[in-house]
């Protein structure tokens, strides 16, 4: 028996099988190089179209938070205003009834793209919240009509102050609605991004 000859031949396939193994390797590596890559182009792809599409999302609900804030803050104003100076307090109760239901509606239609807490604030101002002041505002307003149908027959009332009760009232609620649109203003900003 020829050891060196055997010693050559294991020598031979060891180093054949060394190379046929290194080759498979580079060769799944390589494979795998290529998927691996393909794999995070189409991760990439899909990240993109989300992004668009939540920013698309997160644009759509500042704009409903927008106009939602805009009319809040109109209606609140003008409570704000009559609970100093109520003129006109009939003619500002229609107005601010007819906004009241529109923004309720609004933001019923819209309710969608809000957590169920913001939905609580918003119903704690807009239909709980304001039910007592926009009583108040409307006594004000028949108390003021009565006034002047009396001023208009020659009755002097003026040393009565009707509307008094009523404007206190109001100007009571003030202070609570301000609270409640402070905590919808900060789920607002939480929402849009813009506080700490």
């Amino acid at each position: 028996m020829n050891w060196s000859l055997l010693f050559a031949q294991i020598v031979l396939s060891g180093t054949t099988l060394s190379l046929v193994a290194w080759l498979s390797k580079t060769l799944v590596s390589q494979q795998l190089s290529k998927d691996l890559e393909a794999f995070k182009r189409q991760l990439a792809i899909e990240a993109d179209r989300d992004r668009v599409r939540f920013s698309k999302l997160h644009e759509r609900r500042a704009e409903i938070i927008e106009e939602v804030y805009r009319r809040a803050h109109d209606i609140l104003g003008m409570l704000r205003l009559q609970s100093t100076n109520p003129a006109d307090a009939k003619g500002t109760s229609e107005h601010l009834t007819t906004e009241l239901v529109e923004i309720v509606h609004y933001f019923g239609r819209h309710a969608l793209y809000f957590s169920d807490d913001v939905k609580r604030k918003f119903q704690a101002i807009f239909v709980i919240g304001l039910a007592k002041p926009m009583l108040a505002l409307y006594g004000i307003g028949e108390l003021q009509d009565f006034e002047r149908r009396m001023k208009e027959r020659n009755r002097d009332i003026s040393d009565i102050r009707l509307t008094q009760p009523f404007v206190d009232s109001l100007k009571e609620q003030i202070p609570a609605l301000d609270q409640l649109m402070r905590e919808l203003e900060n789920e607002f900003q939480t929402l849009l991004g813009v506080t700490k």
